[in-house]
């Protein structure tokens, strides 16, 4: 099975170089603008939101709270390494957390993978 994967930030090169990394190790991926989430996320269905270390708090947080329950979300804090970053990516789909429960409370959230991308 091939997992998809919703990239999404601000940095078009930062997001294309990710995208290719994604891809060599066959994950199915989309960038998309902060602004264009809500669109993507009904048009197609993806395991994983991966929220760029250059949004703002705001952003993720309005991005969190459309996602659909259960969706899986890496938050990035910081920039890393390319395997750390394909290391954190697989790491979200090995995750045994449990999906979100509520969207009033993000702590709720989980699998909650932040990392330092």
């Amino acid at each position: 099975m091939v997992h998809r994967i919703l990239l999404t930030g601000i940095d078009d090169g930062l997001l294309t170089t990710r995208k290719a990394l994604l891809a060599l190790r066959g994950y199915d991926s989309l960038i998309v603008m902060p602004k264009d989430v809500d669109e993507k996320l009904q048009a197609a269905g993806f395991d994983l939101v991966i929220l760029s270390v250059m949004l703002t708090a705001n952003e993720k947080l309005r991005i969190r709270a459309r996602l659909p329950v259960g969706m899986r979300v890496l938050e990035l804090r910081t920039f890393v390494l390319p395997e750390q970053f394909l290391g954190m990516v697989a790491e979200a789909f090995e995750s045994d957390a449990q999906p979100c429960q509520a969207f009033e409370d993000i702590s709720l959230c989980a699998p909650r993978l932040t990392g330092n991308i």
